[in-house]
């Protein structure tokens, strides 16, 4: 059954198809809605990472002009404590050292803003230890580096810029100047300047800096900052990089991310959750999402049961009815008062013509009962009238005297008889049916065996196989009467003086293709021929016949003359159709014999 066969499934159908392009309208203004608030997110946190970023930058640049300058004067050894505390004032005290390297990496003077046993710097106390770590380099570089130095979960900036100073013998040489700073970032400064990002991100913000070979430095947190490091943050920047790609944004779950690049392989992160806002968009699409839902559900139940009560359920009650009608021929629908005018309409129309109907179906009832009638009577009186002139021939036989005579009148009645007993396959008593031609092949031959006093199991055996093959009655026919013919001559002429022998009748089926064969073991035509055992060529008509009949079948006859005979026929079964179709007459079959003469009878 196909999709909308039935009234209710189109009727769902059509209404499906009216409320569904509304729905869809509504679900994607609110799903526009809430996009819109996951792209504000996207972009205010894609700000604030751009946002850090611009200070993180101008914060190192600051150093770095600063170095620059003071290494382009030429450094004495002797007065780098006034020059340190001229860039600690140039950066308001964020520098935790300040060192003069040699080119062996040997520290020549240094300078820290040392208080009780720490060090100070950007409001922010160190051990005294960390202090040779900041200083130690193993190689000068050739041009000024930077790189990201960890002091617990403080991120300082290390900026090591190549110079020249006067040694103590007064002999300019090599070294470089190393200072490391707090980034400004970490300070309360950054949290007023952008006091909007952590308020916005609802207590739940953080920017962190990342190397390449370095693990994540926290340099500012609203709230609770993700601890551990998540580490889709890790998979995704290895990607990045592996795509050589600048920035990158996403979000895992209500957590947003900015990926940027700072300076050489330092990268910035910066995340903030979703705020209330954006909650809120969520909820109100999740709210606006079932509210649809829920509605089209509601609207389709009502008019599905409006539509099953008043239309549907009427136009099955009249199937119903008809179906009833169809069984017992009552046509009584019990359809409610309440129904459309046009299935009114209907019912009525159905009454009138299945009253009609049950008229004709009785007329057509009681002539086809007298066609049956006539049809049995007209096969019964045909069997009858064959055995009848079957029975006048085998009389009139018994009255001729010449034996020759005889014989042609047996030959016909053995014919005769033949084509009785294949009526009698094809129109039972209870009507037409289907040639069971096993049965009947193996009846004709005992019958044919019986005629001539023989039986099956004799001194001439009968051996048959013969499978269970469909032919039309078109080819019933000429193959029974072939087969007659056959074994008529067979038993008249290849078994003389007693001799024993056997004739074998087989039907078989191979591809699309049918096989008659029917063999005797006796002495052959050839020698039948040399005994003059068989009758002049112009007496009867077995071999023309069995030539005929082989024709109008479309068979390929071959004939086997020595060490006995054998009649093996090829042909190809014909579609089975009603007997009373494909029967032809004694009259139609002899017309298609040809003129010739065969040499045998």
């Amino acid at each position: 059954m196909r999709l909308l066969d039935t009234v209710g499934s189109r009727v769902m159908a059509l209404i499906v198809s009216t409320t569904l392009p509304l729905a869809t309208i509504a679900s994607v203004l609110a799903w526009h809605s809430y996009i819109v608030a996951t792209e504000n997110s996207a972009t205010r946190i894609i700000n604030a990472a751009h946002r850090a970023k611009i200070d993180v930058q101008q914060d190192i640049g600051r150093s770095q002009i600063s170095l620059e300058m003071f290494s382009d004067m030429g450094l004495p050894s002797s007065n780098i404590d006034h020059i340190a505390r001229l860039l600690q004032s140039v950066s308001l005290n964020h520098y935790c050292s300040i060192a003069l390297i040699d080119r062996n990496g040997k520290t020549l003077s240094s300078f820290s803003d040392i208080t009780k046993s720490t060090i100070q710097c950007g409001g922010v106390s160190f051990p005294l230890s960390a202090g040779d770590k900041w200083r130690s380099i193993s190689v000068v570089p050739k041009h000024q580096t930077v790189r990201l130095l960890a002091a617990g979960n403080i991120s300082l900036i290390q900026v090591i810029s190549p110079t020249s100073y006067t040694n103590a013998e007064g002999q300019p040489a090599s070294g470089a100047l190393v200072v490391v700073k707090i980034l400004s970032l970490t300070t309360q400064s950054w949290d007023t300047r952008n006091a909007q990002f952590a308020i916005e991100a609802n207590d739940a913000a953080a920017i962190w800096l990342v190397g390449s070979d370095k693990n994540p430095l926290l340099l500012f947190h609203s709230g609770d900052a993700p601890t551990p490091w998540p580490q889709n943050i890790i998979k995704r920047l290895t990607e990045d990089r592996k795509r050589n790609s600048i920035e990158d944004h996403f979000h895992d779950g209500n957590t947003y991310y900015a990926i940027v690049p700072v300076f050489n392989d330092i990268n910035l992160v910066a995340s903030s959750q979703r705020t209330a806002s954006e909650n809120y968009a969520l909820h109100v699409f999740v709210a606006r999402l079932l509210l649809i839902v829920s509605l089209l559900a509601i609207e389709l139940l009502l008019v599905a049961f409006a539509a099953h009560s008043y239309l549907v359920d009427p136009l099955e009650r009249l199937a119903l009815s008809v179906a009833e009608w169809r069984r017992h021929n009552v046509f009584e629908p019990e359809l409610p008062k309440a129904i459309p005018l046009e299935i009114r309409h209907l019912e009525r129309a159905f009454r009138r013509a299945t009253a009609r109907l049950t008229r004709h179906e009785t007329r057509l009832r009681r002539a086809a009962k007298q066609q049956d009638i006539l049809i049995r009577e007209i096969h019964h009186r045909v069997k009858n009238n064959l055995q009848i002139v079957a029975s006048l021939l085998n009389l009139q036989a018994n009255r001729i005297s010449e034996p020759e005579a005889q014989k042609e009148f047996r030959l016909v009645r053995d014919r005769v008889r033949t084509l009785a007993t294949l009526h009698r396959y094809l129109y039972p008593a209870g009507g037409v049916a289907n040639l069971d031609i096993k049965a009947f092949l193996t009846e004709l031959c005992s019958q044919i065996f019986l005629s001539y006093g023989q039986a099956t199991n004799g001194r001439i055996k009968l051996v048959t196989r013969i499978e269970a093959v469909s032919i039309s009655p078109d080819q019933a026919v000429p193959v029974s009467l072939i087969v007659g013919e056959v074994i008529n001559n067979a038993l008249r002429f290849a078994f003389p003086d007693e001799r024993e022998g056997e004739i074998s009748v087989s039907l078989t089926m191979q591809d699309t293709h049918c096989t008659l064969e029917i063999t005797d073991n006796g002495i052959g035509m050839a020698q039948m021929s040399k005994n003059n055992g068989m009758p002049p060529r112009t007496k009867g008509i077995g071999l023309q016949l069995i030539t005929g009949f082989a024709r109008q079948i479309n068979a390929k006859l071959d004939i086997r003359k020595d060490n006995g005979t054998s009649y093996r026929l090829t042909f190809e079964p014909a579609p089975s159709r009603k007997p009373a179709e494909g029967v032809r007459s004694l009259t139609e079959t002899k017309n298609t014999i040809p003129r010739q003469v065969g040499p045998e009878d």
